[in-house]
């Protein structure tokens, strides 16, 4: 059946640097489009899903859409892998369902990184019900050159899986935050800088592109993981960090808080200050933006069960005894044959100023007490955690 329509051109800047993490929206002229429609769908069958997207079974909301979305999400998602120009959008899907599907691709397909996000996204839609009929699509790089720089990131991904294939998951995932640690740099102007390529290949990267790279780490081995967009309760930059499901419950880790920049790059030494961490600790600076929220809500994350300096032992609950911590924690860190520094953190950063009263004098005191240890360095990381170094002697 032939139909003419009267169309706007409906353009959508996905913010893809993170800048200011949001959507803006911006309306072009009206322009005349004639083009023919299909009233009905194309037989789908949801296992082609999966052997089209990589490791779709992971994917918190992409593994979980009806057949329509789903449908469409493989259509983007094949049309951009195929470097198409287009992709004529399939059933009834609304302009901002559109939107929300080609956002939740680059969200939690992470390989997909030849778009173009400078640019905006442009939507043809019908005045009146705003159903979606084609989706246009800008690149930044040629198909033979995504297809050698796609290699290189899963020959990057794969070194890492090479090392990490017998350890816990909770290991697995501290060994991706590592990985990027101690291989990338933080640099917001540097090619590639939103995505896994950059991270993972090139080595330098802003947020959005550390979290691309650690949810393609942490997927490769067996994590389900998110990434997450925010805005920042100030107005100041953007910010995005991930999610990772582990023993059932979903834990916050901000891995571009502990990467190196230019005023610490000769620094080896990795904190884990927001390594599995609750919501209430994001949410104090940020914002969360779900772009996809109406396929339904993000997971929640309310507990440091598993946070890095819980497991060591570190972790101050909320009105928790920080004393008797610190000294199981300074007694280990004594009888270890390993010098290595002791880290205290504290789920509140109330207990972590009342602690810090008279710190100085109570560990000189401490360390008095104890044979061999001629003095205590401190160190305070934040506003919620405190380094200490043992000096024998």
């Amino acid at each position: 059946m032939k139909i003419k329509f009267i169309l706007p051109l409906f353009a959508v800047l996905l913010c893809l640097s993170l800048s200011s993490c949001q959507l803006i929206p911006v309306f072009g002229g009206m322009i005349s489009v004639s083009f023919e429609t299909e009233t009905g769908t194309e037989p789908f069958d949801r296992s082609e899903a999966y052997e089209l997207i990589p490791r779709l079974d992971m994917k918190y909301y992409l593994s979980d859409l009806s057949d329509i979305y789903l449908q469409n999400a493989c259509g983007i998602y094949r049309a951009v892998t195929d470097f198409e120009e287009e992709y004529a959008v399939k059933g009834d899907i609304s302009r901002d369902e559109a939107i929300a599907l080609f956002r939740l691709i680059e969200l939690e397909c992470p390989e997909l990184f030849q778009l173009d996000g400078s640019k905006s996204l442009r939507i043809e839609y019908t005045t009146g019900n705003n159903a979606a009929k084609r989706v246009f699509f800008d690149y930044r790089m040629t198909k033979d050159e995504y297809t050698e720089a796609l290699s290189r990131l899963e020959e990057a991904t794969g070194s890492f899986l090479s090392k990490v294939g017998k350890l816990s998951d909770y290991d697995k995932e501290v060994s991706a935050f590592d990985y990027i640690a101690k291989r990338c740099t933080y640099d917001e102007n540097a090619g590639f800088a939103d995505s896994a390529y950059g991270s993972l290949v090139l080595g330098a990267a802003k947020c959005d592109g550390i979290s691309r790279g650690f949810q393609m780490l942490c997927e490769a081995a067996g994590l389900p993981c998110l990434m997450i967009t925010a805005e920042a309760k100030d107005g100041g930059v953007g910010h995005a960090w991930n999610m990772v499901k582990l023993g059932g419950g979903y834990y916050n880790v901000d891995l571009t808080q502990s990467v190196r920049s230019e005023e610490n790059s000769e620094s080896s030494e990795i904190i884990y200050y927001y390594f599995n961490v609750a919501d209430k600790w994001m949410s104090e600076n940020y914002e969360r933006y779900n772009s996809a929220e109406i396929f339904g809500p993000l997971p929640v994350c309310d507990t440091f069960d598993q946070s890095y300096y819980a497991q060591l032992g570190g972790f101050v609950r909320e009105g928790g005894e920080s004393w008797s911590v610190f000294t199981k924690g300074m007694h280990n860190a004594v009888t270890a044959k390993k010098n290595r520094p002791f880290y205290m953190q504290f789920e509140s950063a109330k207990d972590a100023a009342d602690f810090s009263k008279d710190l100085k004098t109570k560990v000189a005191l401490w360390a008095a007490e104890h044979g061999g240890v001629s003095s205590v360095e401190i160190t305070a990381c934040g506003d919620r955690m405190y380094k200490f170094k043992i000096k024998r002697g």
